[in-house]
């Protein structure tokens, strides 16, 4: 019998053998100078425990999720159990919210972006006029479009806080009632104010909670309540991470417990916010407060606008000169204390601005309306003595105060031509450093409280006058609007110090568990937003 020779365990077939010398396969360290060894016949493979001191580099694959299971605290809403609480819930009338909200509900566009998203929901089934276009001649809300209180930017990368909605929220035209849920707080007054909004169709009650607490992976989550079962004490959640959990029914006693959880970017417990649409609030046409002055701007400009703020508060208390009937040198006294003030900002860290552009696609009569803005402005008073006093002002002076203010084409690139937006209302050319003196006198919230023959009661007395005796809309609709956005702003900078976010994405090989890494790469910070 023929002997068969043994095969090497480093020889799989035999294939290597001194016939086949281009089979061989041998593991050099790339800093080895070992040279080959000699053809002997004997295979040139190493014995398997030689590759135990090879270095294998592995390629991190990226998790890849797709939705997650509701924990036992939740029942979901398309479920056997979860159809019958709908159907008893709709005999208690406690469902009235949830038409309108449930024919706007929507996936989040981004990570983070459940405040947002919720926000819309809210606008859009309050069908609030956001005055302007999404897209082709549609005005209609989207996220990209709430950037009043914070760049959408900064809200991709890290959420919005509590008081970030609340200031988005009144900004876009509705009126808030925030409330805080602490150790202190009454379960009994969220139930009963669950109970009372669950039968209206014209205001909603928007929950930030802690995902943890409800079982769920992650964190800070915004979700509108859209429905309540008072027998069962469920409250119906619409999660707009519709890619993560499906709306969902929750215990109304859990979901106020994680709502008491603490937010680690603000050190504040989460809450509850009732929204209603603001009576007489219209769309702003041609003015805007300055992204500078967003409340989740950079520390540095919050530092400058803090310190413009305080100085201009000062300043309001101020004796006025003395002063003869119709005289308006209050105007010249406020011109020279902007110009100071105005020492105190950076660079282009401006309060008003413009808006960035006024589609008006075939539809002339928009420009008629910016046009008539600036028309009834200038009839003004007050546009009149300050377009005066700004001519007296030295080349320097002029310079510094345009630090307060800037016209569109200073602040923002406008995108025009093949494929870029068409922007038919462009007034920047009209527009002048008057313009903007004037609707800022116009439109700052004077303290009610201003004591008579200071500087702010003088100029509260006389924007009231000169707005008692306009005959036109528009800049009255103009004035109303912004005003309440600053009153908003300037209150939110008044009271919350400048902060660093300090919720930096950590790199994916530096996050262990898989919770986390939904967190970090599927699903934003915490599940949503660290901050929310």
């Amino acid at each position: 019998m023929a002997s068969v020779k043994k095969q090497s365990l480093g020889d799989p077939g035999g294939l290597n053998n001194s016939n086949n010398k281009r089979n061989s396969v041998r593991p050099v360290s790339p800093n080895s100078e070992e040279k080959p060894e000699a053809d002997s016949g004997t295979s040139a493979l190493r014995p398997l425990d030689h590759f135990k001191s090879v270095t294998v580099n592995r390629v991190s694959v990226p998790m890849v999720l797709y939705r997650r299971p509701l924990p036992q605290s939740c029942i979901a809403f398309a479920s056997d159990e979860g159809k019958e609480i709908f159907k008893e819930a709709l005999l208690s009338d406690h469902m009235a919210c949830y038409f309108r909200l449930a024919a706007q509900f929507r996936t989040q566009d981004e990570p983070a972006y459940c405040g947002l998203a919720t926000l819309v929901m809210v606008l859009n089934a309050l069908e609030i006029d956001p005055g302007r276009v999404w897209k082709g001649p549609w005005k209609w809300y989207h996220e990209d479009m709430l950037d009043c209180c914070i760049p959408t930017q900064l809200v991709r990368e890290q959420g919005i806080t509590f008081d970030e909605f609340s200031c988005l929220a009144d900004c876009n035209y509705l009126d808030t009632q925030p409330f805080r849920v602490d150790q202190s707080s009454n379960e009994d007054d969220f139930r009963n104010l669950v109970k009372e909004i669950t039968l209206k169709e014209d205001t909603f009650l928007i929950c930030s909670y802690s995902r943890r607490v409800l079982g769920q992976t992650g964190d800070g989550h915004f979700a509108p309540v859209s429905g309540y079962h008072p027998d069962k004490d469920l409250v119906l959640i619409l999660d707009t991470a519709r890619f993560k959990y499906p709306p969902h029914w929750i215990p109304l006693s859990l979901l106020f417990e994680s709502m008491k959880a603490l937010d680690q970017s603000t050190g504040l417990p989460r809450g509850y916010i009732q929204v209603w649409p603001a009576k007489q609030s219209k769309s702003l046409l041609l003015f805007k407060i300055a992204e500078q002055l967003s409340v989740n701007a950079d520390p540095e400009v919050s530092e400058h606008c803090q310190r413009f703020l305080s100085t201009w508060t000062q300043l309001l208390s101020s004796p006025v000169e003395k002063m003869e009937a119709g005289d308006m040198s209050m105007v010249r006294q406020t011109l020279h204390g902007l110009v100071e003030m105005s020492r105190t900002l950076g660079m282009k860290t401006h309060v008003l601005s413009t808006q960035e552009h006024i589609s008006c696609s075939s539809a002339c009569s928009v420009k008629c309306v910016v046009e008539e803005l600036l028309a009834e402005l200038a009839e003004t008073a007050l546009f009149k003595s300050v377009s005066v006093e700004v001519l007296k002002l030295p080349p320097d002076d002029l310079n510094t105060l345009e630090n307060i203010f800037a016209r569109r084409g200073e602040a923002e690139e406008v995108k025009g031509g093949p494929g870029g937006t068409s922007v038919c209302c462009d007034m920047t050319p009209t527009l002048c450093l008057s313009h903007f003196v004037t609707i800022f006198l116009f439109t700052w919230p004077y303290s009610v409280s201003a004591l008579s023959g200071t500087l702010g009661f003088v100029l509260q007395a006389l924007s009231q006058k000169e707005q008692s005796r306009l005959s036109g809309t528009f800049l009255l609709d103009e004035i109303a609007t912004l005003s309440r956005q600053l009153k908003k702003l300037t209150g939110f900078h008044s009271h919350v110090p400048p902060k660093s976010c300090g919720c930096k994405k950590k790199p994916l090989e530096e996050i262990g568990s898989k919770d986390s890494v939904e967190s970090s790469s599927s699903a934003g910070k915490q599940g949503c937003s660290k901050k929310t």
